[in-house]
């Protein structure tokens, strides 16, 4: 019941300030262009509004229509525009993400938190920029910025070492801890410098020995407490290093 009561009044305040947002609409988008996000400014509008659309669906809106007006108050920014407009603009994005965030959308929580950590669209507050980092830092089962999310909450909380975090909830047989930690070994070992973690020396993550075999030893792991996917990287992983044997 209270939850149905707090969605509900998401939805309320979100029709009032989606009601503001309209009017930025064509100015967002002539001046700053499309960003490559999933919706639009304006279909995203529109599923915020419609009472039908289902909590996923406004969620990813309310999330899109953040990242569109903190992109274009960062085109300002940079551009040393009015400082009056770029703060409207990052206020628009911070309470986007606040919305998407009470709508349970992981993504929110880790751009909620930089808002909070930077003083963007709002009061820079360091205990909530924590908060949401680590609510991030502990989505990642689905969150593809793991490691900057972990990282950025170490450094707030001292230990600068999201593999803290993974190795104790690998430790307490969580499969997904214990597979994320053999991506990375495995990442690292190739040392893949595409990859989107490698901006981060590797010796702050945690990882100070690197290989495919720790990689594989943590695939299998995870591989036993019942992840196929680990199980599948341990298959290939484990044909691979054969090939490469004299």
């Amino acid at each position: 019941m209270i939850f149905k009561f707090v969605l509900l009044l998401v939805v309320v305040i979100g029709f009032i300030f989606v009601g503001k947002q309209e009017k930025i609409t064509k100015e967002v988008l002539i001046d700053s262009g499309h960003f490559g996000t999933k919706y639009n400014f304006d279909t995203a509008l529109k599923i915020v509004r419609d009472r039908k659309s289902s909590k996923e669906d406004k969620s990813e809106a309310y999330y899109e229509l953040g990242s569109i007006c903190e992109r274009y108050a960062d085109k300002l920014h940079r551009e040393n525009q009015d400082r009056a407009k770029i703060e409207k603009y990052y206020d628009i994005a911070f309470k986007s993400y606040l919305n998407s965030a009470e709508l349970e959308n992981f993504k929110a929580y880790s751009n909620l938190a930089k808002m909070y950590h930077y003083g963007k669209g709002t009061k820079k507050d360091i205990q909530k920029a924590s908060l949401y980092y680590e609510k991030a830092c502990r989505a990642y089962s689905s969150n593809p910025f793991l490691i900057a999310d972990c990282y950025e909450w170490g450094k707030i909380k001292g230990f600068h070492n999201p593999m803290t975090f993974l190795k104790e909830k690998c430790t307490n047989k969580d499969a997904e801890a214990c597979f994320m930690i053999g991506a990375l070994q495995q990442t690292y070992s190739l040392d893949n410098k595409n990859s989107s973690y490698y901006w981060i020396p590797y010796k702050e993550l945690g990882l100070d020995v690197m290989s495919q075999e720790n990689a594989l030893f943590y695939f299998k792991k995870a591989c036993k407490l019942g992840d196929q996917k680990s199980c599948d990287e341990k298959k290939s992983l484990r044909e691979n290093l054969k090939s490469k044997k004299p």
